[in-house]
């Protein structure tokens, strides 16, 4: 059904597929869903392994009659092969998005959305906004397939709708967060101080709020934000990791850097993101060893990531070991734009 890509993590995600399809075939379609999740979650697939395994949970979702969920893995397949006989088959038995009442257009909206199938998600969306054009919830939920796209004009439109139907603190963060994405770090900043005024005990606009100070450079009121998402959340990985990323680039309590990054991975053993923060950890330490060391787990977990393959090439660099120009340059192919934080903080190879 796949073959593998990435090491013994991949050999986990074909093990995962086959016993999907191995549940399937006895009608444990529940059971078929988790299975399929998990292989497709890991990135250990290859494009076609990814492809059949969007289809196969496809088959489950139709059986247990989520229509949306289906619809949602059939968007993902077919972006992968769009002439897949037996996804055209199976779309063809989901009532189609035109064809749906507002709320039921509004609901497959949103949940193509939280799937990650965003051309679906709008699809669904317009149709809501079409039969109820000053619906709250379809223009919110539009306005984050949009930021997700990421089509930020899109998306403040959206929010900025909202906020004259329904002004909330939630929409202040998410219209926020597309000014961040466009670089208006002021506007972005504003937007979350207006809503941490509505909502002082929000840690996710806290921590919204210190990425944007981060962007800024602003180092110490970013690691403040991040403080204070971790005291009202305490263990969100995203916050620690936030915060071993901010110290780790402005050289700022290194020691507590890697005490971050290590808890994520205490957290999350198998994150790839979290090896790769550590690496740069490490890198920034002077720990060229243990830099690359980490950045193959990274690379391990997830081949095709860029930044891990960039602080690996780095610390090679650095340290006089390996090829790190090769790794540097195999980087930029993946991702021309992948140095660009590092030599906003002064790293440079």
């Amino acid at each position: 059904m796949a073959t593998c890509i990435a090491g013994a993590a991949c050999a986990d995600a074909v093990s995962d597929a086959k016993a999907g399809q191995d549940a399937l075939n006895r009608n444990d379609n529940a059971g078929a869903v988790a299975l399929f999740s998990r292989a497709i979650d890991s990135h250990g697939l290859s494009q076609d392994g990814q492809e059949s395994a969007y289809v196969e949970r496809a088959t489950a979702f139709m059986a247990m009659r989520q229509f949306d969920l289906a619809l949602a893995d059939l968007d993902l397949a077919q972006s992968i092969s769009p002439d897949d006989p037996d996804a055209k088959t199976m779309r063809a038995k989901i009532p189609p998005t035109a064809t749906l009442d507002q709320t039921s257009a509004a609901r497959r909206g949103a949940t193509l959305y939280g799937r990650g199938d965003y051309d679906g998600a709008l699809a669904a969306l317009n149709r809501a906004i079409d039969l109820k054009p000053r619906d709250d919830y379809s223009l919110y939920e539009r306005g984050l397939t949009w930021l997700a796209k990421p089509d930020y004009d899109r998306a403040l439109a959206d929010f900025n709708a909202v906020m004259q139907i329904k002004p909330t603190w939630g929409t202040l963060e998410e219209r926020g967060n597309a000014w961040r994405g466009r670089g208006n770090y002021a506007q972005a900043i504003a937007d979350y101080n207006n809503a941490l005024q509505m909502n002082s005990s929000a840690a996710a606009v806290y921590f919204d709020r210190g990425q944007a100070y981060a962007l800024q450079r602003d180092s110490s009121s970013a690691i403040n934000d991040f403080n204070r998402a971790l005291q009202l959340a305490p263990n969100v990985e995203a916050y620690l990791y936030a915060r071993c990323e901010i110290r780790s680039a402005a050289s700022v309590d290194l020691d507590r850097a890697l005490a971050d990054c290590d808890k994520t991975l205490q957290i999350n053993p198998d994150s790839a993101a979290d090896f790769d923060a550590r690496a740069f950890a490490h890198f920034k330490r002077g720990e060229f060893d243990l830099a690359i060391g980490d950045a193959n787990e990274a690379l391990r977990r997830d081949a095709r990531r860029a930044s891990a393959l960039f602080v690996r090439g780095l610390a090679e660099t650095r340290s006089g070991k390996g090829n790190g120009a090769a790794d540097i340059r195999t980087a930029q192919s993946m991702d021309s734009h992948v140095g660009d934080y590092y030599a906003k903080w002064g790293v440079r190879f």
